[in-house]
């Protein structure tokens, strides 16, 4: 996703990654890349960590066990707490797509936001903050949900760039849980990602949640963890 495009978001390209502001409350709101593709210096998270401080938020970097070993070290001196685990699943996507569930379609932005945001946040009744977090999302990916019932159930996003499939924002509304749709939407994306030439897609979850069981039946793997460090005490 390119913020420079989205109103209100900021970006520094550092250390090898990428460091976005999209908001206080935003998930997107965070650093990540840190360290994989360089050296990682006090000199570099300084400047990393006025970034943030500038716009009166803690620093979060997205923490990958193969980032160069001098992160850890300035994560620990500097105090960072972990704050949020997660397991990269990958996929090798097979030559021919696979039969996906005809009920899962393509969304428009609004419809897909309001689906999305009521399966995260567990509710249906929900602030327009929520869809105004949603939105970077839903700009620059291909938005799908499913239907069940003659109700837009759940709802999923994915980007595709180099080959290679990215799969996130998964959202089921309560109601509709523990009925198939977050199978039926990683079938599609699985589906429309071969056609579109991708040889990988990746996902990630919480460890050992519903979600990363779905994807494993779906044919992916845990390829690594990776934490979310904060500075904020």
């Amino acid at each position: 996703m390119n913020v420079a495009l989205t109103p209100g978001a900021e970006g520094l390209d550092i250390l090898g990654g990428h460091a976005a502001f999209l908001g206080l409350d935003s998930p997107l709101t965070h650093a990540v890349g840190i360290g994989v593709n360089g050296a990682v210096t006090a000199a570099a998270m300084d400047q990393l960590e006025r970034f943030y401080s500038e716009r009166d938020c803690p620093t979060v970097i997205e923490f990958c066990p193969l980032a160069d070993p001098a992160l850890f070290d300035l994560l620990r001196d500097r105090r960072y707490r972990i704050v949020e685990f997660q397991n990269v699943l990958v996929a090798n996507l097979p030559p021919t797509p696979m039969a996906a569930p005809a009920h899962v379609r393509p969304a428009g932005q609004d419809e897909w936001i309001s689906v999305v945001t009521r399966g995260f946040l567990g509710s249906e009744n929900l602030p327009i903050e929520a869809h105004d977090i949603a939105r970077p999302l839903a700009q620059y990916a291909a938005r799908y949900v499913v239907d069940l019932e003659g109700e837009a159930a759940g709802g999923g996003a994915m980007w595709i760039t180099d080959e290679v499939a990215w799969m996130f924002a998964d959202g089921t509304r309560h109601a509709f849980r523990g009925r198939g749709v977050q199978t039926a939407l990683i079938q599609r994306r699985l589906q429309d990602a071969v056609l579109t030439g991708a040889k990988f897609a990746f996902a990630a979850t919480a460890p050992n949640s519903q979600s990363q069981a779905n994807y494993i039946r779906g044919g992916f793997r845990v390829l690594y963890t990776k934490l979310g460090m904060s500075n904020q005490a």
